[in-house]
């Protein structure tokens, strides 16, 4: 079976890509060559763009010869090898743009969207080069069609393999077809055209296979167009973000629920009552740098040592063998991991934890200040390391949590489930 490229056709509307029971009249010609063309984009003023898309970013987006890019301050459309188009985030989640890699390497030879039109060999191997006495978004673009059209069918072939390329394809066409309506002219019979041509190659991959390709470029504006153009590939996109949200907060849900029985059962652990103890014995008593008892101090002075009251009350609770050798207290997280803590801040369903809201027997690292700090909660709810205090430190230092370690069972480990992404 021959696949004809109709972006091609209904973008250019030329002979040269003549597909099977397309009516390519001259007004869908007309249409969307200017719905390609710079000049007529120029004319297009922000005001009419706003009133046509809600999405900030697709409202400043506009086609420069094939490629997406982004307007001025005047609303102009600019060329796409200009850099603070191609480094664009919004713009570069399309797929390739012309960036330095992409330039021919001469003078007046530009780029054809390798997306769009397909690729040659040679020097055409990332996308097609054409000559042009001007940097013009009409002329180039009727260029690219003449380059691509002896290769129009093998891109389409293309896209029935590389799921990444087709689904860049849609996301663009969808573009292109939106910018065809911001601009005031009907657009079905493009639609209608892109529609024929990618069915085929949607055939070939399933829907998940195209969607991480696709999800930062969706918006409420073209996930309507991208159906008409795929049938209901946004509409499938968006359920299977709802059932990824349910599977995600269901494991969320059965993972919390195993963790919070775990996380009782620390705290109510021998271990951790050996440590407590050990923190209200040395609450009062002045260590010196070398763990020398040189006196007595109040329970709520502190000597400036947190994480060696923190590493003797850890070795007393039997957490660590022996004293670990870490010299500031913001960097001892990876030495609580490497004794079998978890970070309970990077566990889904615990992410908005907080000091005041951490489970007793916590081991709580700041960082802030030279060394950071490092504390536990206490049964009584206050917060304990070279001091007794009833607030935590970020109450009254500049000391930002990093981490609130606990120890889990590692049979509860086992039985945590795999979190989907969202």
């Amino acid at each position: 079976m021959k696949y004809t490229l109709v972006i091609y056709l209904a973008l250019f509307g030329s002979g040269l890509f003549a597909a099977p029971n397309i009516d390519t009249t001259a007004h869908v010609h007309d249409a969307l060559i200017r719905a390609m063309s710079s000049r007529s984009l120029e004319m297009q003023s922000q005001t009419e763009s706003n009133q046509n898309d809600s999405q900030s970013d697709s409202n400043n987006t506009c086609l420069w010869g094939g490629w997406i890019s982004s307007r001025d301050s005047q609303g102009r459309c600019q060329p796409a090898f200009r850099l603070d188009v191609y480094n664009d985030p919004f713009i570069k989640s399309f797929g390739q743009t012309y960036n330095a890699s992409m330039r021919c390497g001469a003078e007046n030879l530009y780029r054809c969207n390798p997306t769009i039109f397909g690729k040659g060999t040679g020097r055409d191997a990332r996308g097609f080069c054409v000559n042009l006495p001007s940097i013009d978004s009409a002329l180039l673009m009727t260029a690219c069609r003449e380059a691509a059209a002896p290769s129009a069918p093998e891109h389409l072939k293309r896209m029935q393999t590389d799921a990444e390329l087709l689904a860049q394809y849609i996301n663009q066409a969808a573009q292109i077809a939106l910018q065809c309506q911001q601009n005031g002219d009907s657009c079905a019979e493009f639609v209608e055209a892109i529609s024929k041509d990618v069915k085929p190659a949607l055939e070939c991959h399933p829907a998940n296979a195209l969607f991480p390709y696709m999800s930062s470029t969706l918006s409420n504006s073209n996930m309507e167009m991208i159906d008409q153009l795929t049938g209901s590939l946004a509409s499938e996109y968006n359920e299977h973000i709802a059932e990824l949200l349910k599977n995600r907060n269901a494991a969320i849900e059965h993972n919390q629920s195993l963790l919070e029985q775990a996380i009782k059962q620390y705290g109510e652990s021998d271990e951790v009552r050996r440590m407590n103890a050990k923190l209200e014995q040395n609450f009062k008593v002045h260590y010196d740098k070398y763990r020398t008892n040189i006196g007595s101090k109040r329970k709520q002075a502190s000597v400036g040592r947190c994480l060696m009251y923190a590493k003797l009350a850890l070795i007393s609770g039997g957490f660590f063998s022996q004293y670990p050798s870490e010299f500031h207290a913001k960097d001892f997280g990876s030495h609580l991991t490497g004794a079998g803590f978890t970070n309970l801040m990077d566990t889904p369903g615990y992410k908005d934890i907080t000091p005041e809201t951490s489970p007793v027997g916590a081991v709580i690292v700041y960082e802030g200040g030279p060394s950071g700090h490092i504390e536990m909660k206490m049964p009584d709810g206050g917060y304990g390391s070279d001091h007794w205090n009833d607030v935590p430190i970020k109450d009254y230092l500049n000391r930002t949590p990093i981490g609130i370690y606990v120890k889990i069972d590692e049979n509860v480990l086992n039985g945590l489930v795999e979190v989907p992404n969202e």
